[in-house]
């Protein structure tokens, strides 16, 4: 049995390590985004509310959500970050999760959605009142964007079925797959499953329109597509650092350096968060046009930490949201 806590923290279900590997350049952009810290929800403050922030939604009231992959609760607050009320505990009836995921989204009813690993997702409404559970026929989700209630779509890696991969799948609100598309750039032929496993793990998010975006963490890739699954583009990003693995004994596991490990669209922008190269100005996010794919500069979180900052979400277009899984830390930025 492998242990996560604060203080052994591994990312996205496949064991991440931080650690990383400088080469040459980096994107000759320009830095285009300031950000003023407006709020912040310290995980540390009270005891009874004590929590490890994993993933967080935002529904159309503003209305918070965070996720505790280690106590398998979410934690709900006001706008201004007042705390609401919790829900959801480890176990395996209906509200309880086997092993809660750092992944979850809100549809336009503000339900909320939240992946439990291997490959099962719970709905719940905005009070946390439970409402059913959605069993898609995958071998394991890796992130997850709801488009509508009906139309939701996973990424997904393969554990046997190498020949036929896809790394992205949309299922209706029943689990039935609709659609399997997309593709990694790069050659898996002839690579150990253990690595096929980390390349084929794909960041995503869905825009108003249903457009899907997604980019490997090893492979800085932005990809958009259609609801249908038809590439409307691809883009290679720029990083002076490569995902690198190293053995864990005894075991045999390999931890992965990450270079990607969150992507968020809003309005007309992608953005994209390294996992790599973050220091006192906290980590680094790449922002694109959303309908050209064109890089259009980046900026810091500014939420310094000893690992990447574990999520980027913005919420009409201004509001800026990260993490420090390690000081238990959730600030909200507006952007200018």
């Amino acid at each position: 049995m492998i242990i996560v806590n604060r203080y052994s923290y591994r990312l996205l279900s496949i064991l991440l390590a931080v650690a990383f590997i400088a080469c040459e350049s980096i994107q000759e952009v320009d830095e285009n985004t300031s950000l003023t810290k407006v709020m912040e929800i310290d995980g540390n403050a009270d005891i009874e509310l004590y929590f490890s922030p994993g993933e967080m939604a935002v529904n159309s009231t503003g209305r918070i959500f965070i996720t505790d992959p280690i106590a398998m609760k979410v934690l709900a607050f006001d706008a201004m970050g007042n705390y609401l009320f919790d829900f959801g505990r480890p176990g395996e009836a209906p509200g309880e999760f086997n092993s809660m995921s750092f992944r979850c989204d809100i549809d336009s009813n503000d339900n909320l959605y939240i992946v439990d690993n291997p490959c099962w997702i719970q709905m719940f409404d905005s009070e946390g009142e439970y409402l059913k559970e959605i069993l898609p026929d995958v071998e394991k989700i890796i992130d997850m964007a709801v488009f509508s209630p009906n139309t939701i779509f996973l990424s997904s890696a393969a554990y046997t079925n190498w020949n036929d991969f896809h790394p992205i799948i949309r299922v209706n609100q029943e689990g039935v797959v609709v659609n399997r598309f997309g593709y990694v750039d790069v050659d898996i032929e002839n690579m150990p499953n253990w690595e096929k496993f980390a390349v084929s793990s794909c960041v995503i998010d869905v825009d108003d329109e249903g457009y899907l975006y997604y980019t490997s963490i090893v492979d800085y890739r932005v990809f958009k597509y259609d609801l249908e699954g038809n590439l409307i583009f691809t883009v290679k990003g720029e990083t002076p650092f490569e995902a690198s693995y190293e053995p864990q004994p005894p075991y045999g596991q390999r931890t992965l350096s990450p270079v990607i490990v969150d992507l968020c669209v809003a309005e007309n922008r992608i953005y994209v968060l390294w996992g790599q190269g973050f220091d006192e100005r906290g980590s680094r996010v790449d922002v694109f046009d959303k309908d050209s794919g064109e890089i259009l500069g980046y900026f810091y979180t500014q939420l310094a930490s000893d690992q990447h900052n574990v999520f980027i979400e913005i919420y009409n277009g201004t509001d800026f949201y990260t993490a420090s899984y390690d000081d238990a830390l959730v600030c909200k930025f507006e952007m200018n």
